[in-house]
């Protein structure tokens, strides 16, 4: 879009194209588009937005004339997108059309309803969404997500759909998401300032009339209490806009604001006006815990048994061993000529076992970091994994499981090139490259026939605390849960490029790793999903897509259960990294409960500018 001071080129700003079974929303888009007005600081034509949607505004007799007519005439085309539209020959014409006119750069999809054509499985033809058009003019059509609105309940610009609202609008001004999106949330906040300056000279006038009028003692006080609330839940709302407004550039200040806001309330008559508490969970997950140091990706980690240690295992060849609490490095170990694949620590805790791509396994010292034995192996080493008795280690490679002594003498051979030990020590699962996972006893006999279901390579295997059942992770997009008593297979959970998978301690949760950078979590007993963990960065707004190569493929619950580490093999924030995030949110089925957690993150207090700032106030307080 050009400047007002400039002569425009096109006539109206959007065409709107859709199926006209798509009418409600496609009018509804059309009259939020139409009433926008952008911030006057936004470097943008400072005017509504001309909007062409064919139902009211075609002119000329001859349809084809009028249709190339206007869809020149239009900067921009937005296609409303669905299994109607992709069944439309005019969406498909109008596509053609405007991609020939003015190039499909210019084209936005938004999705409305059914699955994106990429997405779709077998036998999920007519659900497909992206007309043939649209496809052929953009390799991979990005859509804004509005399918699952509901107009009785949601607002287009607002709330869950308030990112693909100003996702759209940026890609019709042709600006940064991010852009428009902070001048849209200062916007806001002028606005509420505004507010909240009116209900206080309300307060103000209604305190006055209290004095001066000859109410009832009880009456007087009812009526301050209304007031006195009221003005609380401005003074909330207001930290909750000033903490979404600080959150990309201080996500500590932001938690210090949600938990000033929720409590601002709460601590009164125990009520939380809804924002407030969903931004303190955002800011909780955004102020997780990060560990930095290894120079390129991640594969594996591994608590200590007494939860006080996290060791990593890289592909920058080195073993590094971290205090998860105060984010310090406490050992490095350098041994692997090749990427180190994996890690494991000796129950009694005075050993780590590594394997790597350079066919060795080595057992380190713990306490000294010094290496203890050295065993070289005829394949790459994919997974190490000590039996409960720090006897046994059974490594998986290429070319199948090896289990070895203590000594690092060979044992017996398996086929399957990952292996776990169940939590008692009396079995031994593998998977292989084909995805038939197997399970043995400690002397290798086959306890039964091998479990079938995954059509590619099984990259994770965990077993319950209680050995019941083991969990597996494969690059064929799930994670099965089986019975480990007779190999039955029990559940299939649904996870894109599933690479790392284990159990909480206590058993009540599964949790799995991918290649989308996202943990998935599901409750054991009914298999229902929770909300999935995201990195910090996708949560503040700072990041919102993620390059190849970017994989959760390591994962592991602290033994208290209190924390889930999670590593990245391409890094959440373009360096390798590991995650720390407090579990205890999933407990937190109360305010006080989640106002716990959340103070438990905080690493620091507001300062005095801040209290002045923010809070309006001369001190701070004593705790947030």
């Amino acid at each position: 879009m050009k400047s007002d001071t400039q002569k425009p080129t096109f006539i109206h700003d959007v065409f709107i194209s859709y199926s006209r079974k798509d009418k409600e929303f496609a009018k509804k888009l059309e009259k939020a588009l139409e009433d926008y007005r952008p911030p006057k600081n936004l470097k943008v034509p400072q005017r509504n937005l001309d909007v062409f949607r064919d139902e009211e505004d075609f002119t000329g007799v001859e349809y084809h004339q009028s249709l190339e007519k206007h869809l020149k005439e239009s900067a921009k085309l937005i296609v409303l997108c669905s299994p109607n539209s992709r069944k439309s020959d005019y969406v498909n014409d109008e596509i053609k059309l405007f991609a020939d006119a003015n190039g499909a750069d210019n084209i936005i999809p938004v999705l409305v309803s059914g699955t994106p054509n990429n997405e779709a499985k077998p036998g999920q033809e007519d659900e497909k969404a992206f007309p043939d058009a649209l496809c052929k003019a953009m390799e991979m059509p990005l859509a804004a997500d509005y399918r699952n609105f509901d107009p009785q309940k949601h607002r287009l610009t607002k709330d869950i759909f308030s990112a693909c609202w100003y996702k759209l609008l940026a890609d019709i001004y042709g600006i940064g998401r991010g852009e428009i999106e902070q001048r849209e949330k200062k916007r806001q906040l002028r606005r509420r300032n505004i507010t909240i300056g009116l209900v206080s000279a309300i307060v103000a006038v209604l305190a006055a009339a209290l004095v001066v009028t000859l109410i009832s003692r009880q009456e007087a006080i009812k009526q301050k209490n209304i007031a006195i609330a009221r003005q609380l839940e401005a003074e909330a709302r207001e930290s909750v806009l000033n903490a979404e407004a600080n959150l990309p550039k201080d996500p500590q200040l932001s938690l210090l604001l949600a938990i000033h806001s929720v409590s601002k309330t709460w601590s009164r008559d125990k009520t939380v006006i809804p924002e407030s508490e969903s931004l303190l969970r955002r800011t909780i997950m955004a102020t997780t815990k990060k560990l930095t140091g290894h120079s390129v990706g991640i594969e594996r980690l591994a608590w200590s048994p007494d939860g006080k240690q996290l060791a990593t295992a890289g592909h920058d060849k080195l073993v590094i061993i971290w205090d998860p609490f105060t984010l310090n490095r406490t050992k490095t170990l350098d041994g692997h000529q090749d990427w180190v694949m994996d890690v494991s620590w000796s129950p009694d805790g005075r050993r780590l076992a590594t394997g790597g791509w350079d066919e060795q396994v080595i057992i380190w010292d713990a306490e000294s970091g010094e290496r203890i034995r050295v065993k070289k192996l005829e394949e790459d080493v994919q997974s190490v994994d000590w039996n409960k008795d720090s006897v046994r280690l059974a490594a998986g490679t290429i070319g199948g499981t090896v289990v070895l002594d203590s000594e690092l003498n060979e044992m017996f051979n398996l086929p399957g090139f990952r292996a776990a030990w169940s939590p008692d020590g009396s079995r031994l699962a593998t998977g292989d490259v084909n995805g038939v996972v197997r399970i043995f006893d400690r002397t290798g006999r086959e306890l039964f026939p091998p479990m079938t279901g995954h059509n590619r390579y099984v990259h994770d295997i965990a077993w319950s605390p209680d050995g019941k059942r083991t969990a597996t992770a494969s690059v064929d997009d799930t994670v099965r849960i089986w019975d480990a008593v007779d190999g039955k297979g029990l559940k299939v959970l649904e996870k894109a490029f599933a690479l790392s998978v284990c159990w909480s301690p206590d058993g009540r949760f599964v949790a799995g790793g991918s290649g989308d950078s996202f943990a998935q979590i599901w409750d054991s007993s009914s298999y229902q999903s929770l909300p999935k963990l995201e990195s910090p960065e996708t949560l503040i707004g700072t990041r919102t897509s993620f390059g190849p190569g970017e994989y959760v493929t390591g994962m592991e619950w602290s033994p208290d259960g209190k924390y889930l580490a999670i590593a990245d093999r391409g890094g959440f924030s373009g360096t390798p990294a590991v995650l720390i995030y407090n579990m205890s949110l999933l407990d937190a089925t109360t305010i006080d409960d989640l106002l716990t957690v959340a103070r438990s993150q905080v690493t620091r207090d507001f300062t005095a500018q801040e209290c002045e700032r923010y809070l309006h106030a001369a001190t701070c307080p004593s705790e947030p």
